[in-house]
């Protein structure tokens, strides 16, 4: 069969939320970019998905993102999106943590570990030894750095924390890996505290800098009428950019000044390649090329979680707020609950509320493949135990992520020096995507807004330190 050969001046390999954002900017950068959009599975917007059933909206993938971040304000406006967002602000919202059985509230003040009655007076005493610590040095994981400098009280806050974003184990996820920010104050100031003292400080002093806390947001039509309105506005907008589902990119060299991309019934041509793809899915593919130096390491480990969506009548069972996370020493079976309606009005039908219930994660993989009875039988059995709930749900849905959550874990910071040297030797190669810098909305459209001024300006750009946020669901 005679093979189809086109050109172009952006190939985009993964048609997920990095590679969609990554398209837009470049047709905002210059609506002539001739782009296309490669994406192996049937559907786009890889892990974002939402579903709608018996009335109820539930998430099979991210749950919103927060609205501090320039680059998605930007994006929101320029697809038309920034009217209808729905947001949850932080300031009005509590997240519970469970502790002996019980829910309590993490405070929303700044420096809540001092604050939160879950540490105990000798634990907050503790945290006061940060003051005297030295930075610790080598690649600790976060439980390691965390007791180091703060104590065995605040491990249960730091596993929550991690459950909320990973999913993850915190004695193996690298803290340089997922806060860098909080490794740079704690090398600049011998101290975390000192740290975010003087940065509170600023804050407050600078009253151009001084905000309220951000907001939780999300869309009428779930998490997916973001990926389905970026995919949209592209093909609606530009005569220049093509699209192409159920594609596999088996295989891409240089050829000559160009990129060479073979597909399973043609070849493309490129100036620019951009894997945007998550960590496994783009070594998957890198590794095969014998140009290129091997990765360090062949893959990430993932977690995999479970979303149980569970109906109720409203009958105020559910506390204000977003819900919960369960640190591992609790030995709970869910990893925590959403009451999404608490968040985002539609979620559910008139007179009913929607609860969403996360299982898995990296520590559990096994409850991740248990049949769905013994599953929802096991995540009722633990709910009741800590909310007031009377009588079974009116509807249940079982959602399995399609893809795992990356686990920024041992070798992966050798992982990201390759990617950078790889992007350097190799002109007109990029690298972005879940994973490679950042696991949330926010952290896919900064990276592909970064990955389109390096096509632009023809030089790699360099990640800012990322100073430390808060962590949520």
């Amino acid at each position: 069969m005679n093979k189809t050969y086109k050109t172009y001046n952006t190939i985009i390999i993964g048609a997920g939320l990095s590679g969609l954002s990554l398209a837009w900017f470049l047709f905002r950068q210059n609506p002539n970019h001739r782009t296309l959009l490669l994406e192996k599975e049937k559907r786009v917007g890889g892990a974002v998905r939402t579903y709608r059933e018996e009335g109820f909206l539930i998430e099979g993938g991210p749950h919103g993102f927060l609205d501090n971040c320039p680059e998605s304000i930007n994006l929101l406006k320029d697809i038309g999106l920034d009217h209808v967002a729905q947001q949850a602000p932080l300031e009005l919202f509590s997240r519970y943590i469970c502790k002996e059985n019980r829910l309590h509230r993490i405070p929303l003040e700044p420096f809540p570990c001092l604050r939160t009655k879950i540490l105990g007076p000798l634990a907050k005493f503790r945290l006061l030894a940060d003051l005297w610590k030295k930075p610790l040095s080598g690649e600790p994981s976060v439980k390691n750095w965390a007791e180091y400098r703060f104590g065995t009280g605040i491990l249960p806050l730091v596993d929550a924390a991690l459950t909320g974003t990973f999913s993850g184990d915190p004695e193996r996820i690298k803290i340089d890996a997922i806060m860098p920010g909080l490794r740079h104050l704690e090398r600049q100031h011998g101290s975390v505290l000192m740290g975010l003292f003087k940065k509170e400080l600023f804050t407050v002093c600078d009253k151009q800098k001084s905000k309220k806390p951000p907001a939780m947001q999300n869309f009428p039509e779930g998490m997916e009428q973001l990926t389905l309105t970026l995919t949209g506005q592209l093909l609606n907008n530009t005569e220049h950019c093509d699209l192409r589902s159920d594609y596999e990119v088996r295989s891409f060299c240089k050829h000559g000044k160009l990129w060479k991309v073979i597909g399973p019934d043609n070849v493309n041509y490129c100036n620019n390649l951009v894997f945007a793809l998550p960590v496994n899915a783009a070594l998957h593919i890198i590794n095969k090329n014998y140009q290129i130096p091997p990765s360090p390491i062949t893959a990430l480990p993932t977690a995999r979680i479970v979303n149980v969506a569970l109906g109720y009548p409203d009958t105020g069972q559910f506390p204000a707020g977003f819900g919960y996370l369960a640190p591992e020493q609790e030995k709970r079976f869910a990893l925590g609950a959403m009451f999404s309606n608490n968040m985002f009005p539609g979620r559910s039908p008139r007179g009913h509320v929607l609860l969403e219930v996360l299982v898995g994660g990296r520590r559990h993989p096994e409850r991740v493949r248990m049949d769905d009875g013994k599953l929802l039988a096991n995540v009722l059995r633990d709910i009741s135990q800590l909310l007031p709930i009377s009588g079974d749900p009116v509807f249940s849905k079982i959602i399995h992520a399609g893809s795992g959550i990356p686990q920024l874990e041992d070798g992966y910071l050798g992982l990201l020096e390759w990617q950078k040297r790889v992007m350097v030797e190799n002109p007109g190669l990029h690298i972005c995507g879940s994973g490679w810098g950042g696991i949330g909305i926010n952290d896919m459209i900064i990276e592909a807004r970064r990955t389109v001024d390096s096509i632009i300006s023809d030089r790699i750009c360099n990640r800012d330190i990322d100073m430390p946020e808060s962590i949520y669901f």
